[in-house]
């Protein structure tokens, strides 16, 4: 969801390309979890799966958009049949698993706007500081609230590396599933793991794999125990636990 000067107000934490990997022939995914009381399905675009306006436009056009045009392409070829990654690939999914990480911890950890004194200037209208984040700029006045997103845009972009360094080394398995489905959890917190599809997941640190359904009910069950709101699949019918 964009205002007049395109600027996304609804910004999702795991990208809505992933979500569609995971969809049914209804083109939605199922749901549940601690905030649903029954399991509903839902569209990748649905609110559920966004943030408010939690980082500026600067980061969410900027260094975020680079990341998950990298990452889309490649996590598609995986779910084709991709069976081995190169150093490059294993840098883009080291750097995508970052975000994740940062957007979710800022979604549920929401800074405070920031009074910054000792800043002269006119204070500007609403239109215009849209006006301004659109071109990439932020605005402040001594005095006034600035708006948290710009100070979780520069924090998540800093923090990007250090997770990034934490990681750098391990290399990034295919895991299959040769029984069953995987299901998606809103998080995985500080475990390496990305689910891709249904069928296919990765894993930092491990080997490429074929698991039978009693393994992938053992992920899934360490899916659900991530789970913070919610988690979602193709059918949870069809993802053993």
């Amino acid at each position: 969801m964009a205002t007049q000067y395109q600027l996304t107000k609804k910004q999702h934490i795991l990208p809505s390309a992933s979500i569609k990997r995971f969809v049914g022939t209804d083109g939605r995914v199922a749901l549940r979890g601690p905030s649903i009381v029954a399991v509903r399905r839902d569209y990748p675009s649905a609110k559920r799966f966004c943030t408010d306006r939690t980082w500026d436009q600067r980061a969410e056009t900027g260094f975020m958009k680079d990341i998950e045009e990298a990452f889309q392409p490649l996590a598609d070829r995986i779910s084709g049949g991709l069976t081995s990654l190169g150093v490059a690939d294993q840098a883009i999914l080291t750097k995508f698993f970052a975000l994740w990480i940062l957007r979710q911890h800022y979604d549920q950890n929401r800074l405070q706007d920031l009074t910054i004194n000792g800043i002269a200037g006119e204070l500007f209208t609403e239109e215009r500081q849209d006006r301004l984040e659109a071109q990439g700029g932020a605005s402040t006045v001594s005095g006034k609230p600035t708006p948290a997103r710009f100070i979780t845009g520069l924090m998540i972009q800093m923090q990007l590396d250090e997770i990034f360094n934490r990681f750098q080394g391990k290399s990034w398995g295919i895991v299959t599933a040769l029984g069953g489905e995987f299901l998606c959890p809103d998080t995985y917190g500080d475990c390496p793991v990305i689910p891709i599809s249904p069928k296919v997941c990765l894993f930092g640190g491990k080997l490429d794999a074929q698991l039978s359904k009693a393994a992938v009910a053992k992920v899934n069950q360490f899916a659900q125990q991530n789970t913070r709101r919610y988690c979602f699949a193709r059918d949870f019918a069809a993802c053993p636990i």
